[in-house]
């Protein structure tokens, strides 16, 4: 139900952006009122290109800034394990506690969990940012990432209403505390 609250608020962005842009008002006939032309898929996939592409640049400014070498993978997420362990892996179905710092690409700190405490998943079951998952699905316990969410990884277009903002691109400080394994039934 999320994806598809994306998708349509990515759509609905796209169309606003396509809208805006194109050249609306037909002078040659006199006329005053604005007409909007609906736009073509392949217009709003393009700027829907244009936008992921901004955000991307934006992201590896970031990380050239910080200094960091991370690893993308193809959904789009940058990460790097910078504290390696051969603690257990984390899993589908395991519930994982989390220490964790979140801040916005600008530097503004959104939580952590020494204000709020270890988070814990249930990997599959809670529900997060796509992009949080994909990144502890790579991790093991006892190790630690810097972690860069895209705004399509982590809340899209809306923001989540509150402290982060639409197309918040995410940093994550992860420390993967406790890996627990449930019972076999």
């Amino acid at each position: 139900m999320k994806k598809k609250v994306k998708i349509y608020a990515c759509y609905l962005l796209s169309l606003f952006f396509v809208a805006c842009s194109s050249n609306s008002i037909e002078k040659s006939m006199g006329k005053r009122e604005a007409v909007l032309e609906e736009p073509t898929s392949e217009q709003l996939l393009k700027a829907q290109e244009n936008t992921v592409q901004q955000e991307k640049a934006s992201i590896e400014s970031f990380i050239a800034r910080c200094g960091w070498k991370m690893v993308e993978t193809p959904s789009g997420l940058f990460y790097d394990i910078y504290y390696k362990t051969k603690g257990v892996k984390v899993e589908s179905g395991n519930a994982v506690q989390l220490k964790y710092t979140l801040a916005l690409l600008n530097g503004v700190e959104i939580a952590n969990s020494d204000m709020k405490g270890l988070k814990t998943i249930i990997i599959g079951k809670t529900v997060v940012e796509s992009g949080l998952l994909e990144a502890l699905l790579k991790m093991r316990k006892g190790e630690k990432a810097h972690v860069v969410i895209p705004s399509h990884l982590g809340f899209g277009f809306s923001g989540d209403g509150d402290r982060i903002p639409a197309q918040a691109t995410l940093i994550y400080d992860l420390t993967v505390e406790q890996v627990l394994i449930p019972p076999s039934s």
